[in-house]
């Protein structure tokens, strides 16, 4: 074996299939008040972040911001109605962001507000979400100008109940989405959240949202016109909770509790259902942005885990991920730059944390030429490996089980076929070379 693949081998091994750690570094978030999680995340770049500290029935969420990658935070009230809840928010910069807000009535209200100065006052954006039962639950600005804002409660009570308003104008006039414009709404179609993270996703001009019971809503003009599309039928166990997307394509739905889907058509159809080969609860998923397909998937604030879920390749297969903390929401710019939110200990301990691994940087794809295609996946007996250029000479195949001990080697032919019938359930990697090329992928034997 030459060196490169020996040391290919050895990376191989260590990021796939030896147990995976992952240090977040505690922050603090400048929140004193006890009982309080930080609830959502909103990261404008490496250095400001804004977030949600929330305690949940009761009404005393707070602003925390930093704006030098979390040395130091600020943290104060948020100035808006006293009967409102903090939702969600949208950072622009260090000084502009809007926020949605709703209380606990019946019918539940809601309303948008914006600050230009860091948070300290926030001004009402009173056109929006006028009518009854509407609430926004997210919001995202494209820039300065050009923002949408959405939601519904979680109750079931009220038949259409989803709004949607865009602005053009930086939210001093917003616009609902009405007619044809608008999906047909199915009965009790409500957004219920496991967290301020994960519930929707922006791409370029596309942006997606998750309904509980099981479908996606898609605009791809911005928020001015919108589709649904089924994700998870509302027959099957579990709800939609989560979506994260790579780009326009491709991206990835968590059911809760213990169940994944994938899409490479934009959302509009996804593959069968498939749980999670650990047990593990699964709220949110994020793809990690500037990787080649990592997705990162933890419980939100629907469990109690120091346990995330991470796919290296688009969502088909994952494996656990042992961390140092609890998270209830986090968000990345990069394979190297994330924040994750969890319980407040006090101003300078717990609460946001900052990402101190680079275990989700996709090390291997440099060096490997292409991914195997594995097929069955899961496979019970067999599976037969294809590539869109099929070596002339075959390959030579390792089978890998996950203490990153090669446990079978063989030229393998066009069309044949591996036996695993005698492999322990689990998940197994197949590395290949010919010609000077590597070539990986992984399968679950049931």
């Amino acid at each position: 074996m030459n060196l490169r693949i020996l040391l290919l081998s050895v990376l191989f091994y260590t990021l796939f299939f030896t147990p995976l750690h992952a240090q977040w570094t505690p922050l603090g978030s400048g929140v004193e008040a006890p009982n309080q999680i930080i609830w959502s995340l909103s990261v404008a770049d490496a250095d400001v972040v804004w977030a949600i500290s929330s305690a949940f029935p009761e009404l005393n969420d707070q602003l925390a911001r930093t704006t030098d990658g979390g040395q130091s935070w600020t943290a104060v009230p948020f100035n808006i109605d006293s009967n409102l809840y903090a939702i969600s928010l949208h950072a622009m910069d260090s000084v502009n962001a809007w926020l949605t807000t709703a209380d606990e009535q019946n019918p539940i209200s809601g309303k948008v507000y914006k600050t230009s100065d860091g948070g300290l006052s926030w001004e009402e954006q009173t056109d929006a979400f006028t009518g009854f039962n509407e609430t926004p639950a997210g919001i995202h600005f494209w820039n300065e100008n050009e923002g949408v804002a959405f939601g519904a409660t979680c109750a079931d009570d009220y038949d259409d109940q989803i709004a949607i308003y865009y602005t053009k104008d930086g939210g001093d006039n917003w616009t609902a989405v009405s007619g044809d414009a608008m999906p047909e709404q199915l009965p009790g179609e409500r957004m219920c959240l496991s967290g301020g993270n994960g519930f929707y996703e922006v791409v370029g001009d596309t942006l997606w949202f998750a309904i509980y019971q099981g479908r996606l809503f898609r605009s791809v003009d911005r928020g001015e016109t919108w589709e649904a599309y089924v994700v998870h039928p509302e027959s099957a166990p579990g709800v939609l909770t989560s979506i994260a997307f790579k780009d326009a394509q491709n991206g990835v739905a968590v059911i809760f509790p213990k169940g994944s889907s994938v899409t490479t058509d934009g959302g509009e159809t996804w593959s069968s259902y498939q749980p999670f080969p650990f047990e593990y609860r699964v709220a949110q998923v994020e793809y990690i942005p500037g990787s080649e397909g990592t997705y990162l998937a933890g419980n939100g604030f629907l469990g109690n885990s120091d346990t995330l879920g991470v796919s290296y390749d688009d969502g088909m297969t994952w494996a656990q991920l042992a961390t140092n903390t609890d998270l209830d929401c986090f968000q990345f710019l990069s394979p190297s730059v994330g924040y994750g939110g969890g319980v407040v200990a006090g101003p300078d301990s717990g609460g946001i944390y900052k990402w101190e691994s680079d275990l989700l940087v996709d090390i291997l794809e440099p060096e490997v030429h292409a991914r195997l295609n594995i097929f069955p996946n899961p496979a019970q007996s067999t599976v037969q490996v294809s590539l869109p250029d099929w070596p002339v000479e075959g390959l030579f195949v390792k089978l890998i089980n996950a203490q990153g001990q090669s446990i079978q080697e063989r030229w393998v032919k066009e069309q044949d076929q591996i036996n695993v019938a005698s492999l322990r359930p689990g998940l197994y990697s197949l590395m290949a070379t010919a010609s000077g090329q590597t070539y990986i992928g992984q399968f679950i034997k049931l």
